[in-house]
């Protein structure tokens, strides 16, 4: 995570989605990730419209599309990431 902070990263993440995937990223030795909560203007309009009108740009792009379907709010994370975060029933 490193990088992150390099001109043009992120300097703090508390979101432990957003911090699984930029690990589950590290494993996988990718280089980029994108974020919709870090990469669209969340409060302005007309960057939202502009980033959406592209998202097919992004997926076709992809190598790995990550969903963080876990818990209610972005601090489910994504169980199984980290030992001990998924419970072995």
């Amino acid at each position: 995570m490193a990088r992150l902070r390099e001109d043009g990263g992120v300097s703090v993440v508390t979101s432990k989605s957003i911090v699984d995937a930029i690990s589950l990223v590290e494993i996988f030795g990718l280089e980029y990730l994108w974020v919709d909560a870090l990469c669209i203007i969340q409060d302005d309009d007309e960057d939202r419209k502009t980033q959406i009108a592209n998202m097919d740009v992004v997926f076709t792009c992809a190598v790995l599309t990550i969903v963080s379907a876990a818990g209610s709010d972005a601090n489910g994370g994504l169980p199984g990431i980290f030992p001990g975060s998924r419970p072995i029933t």
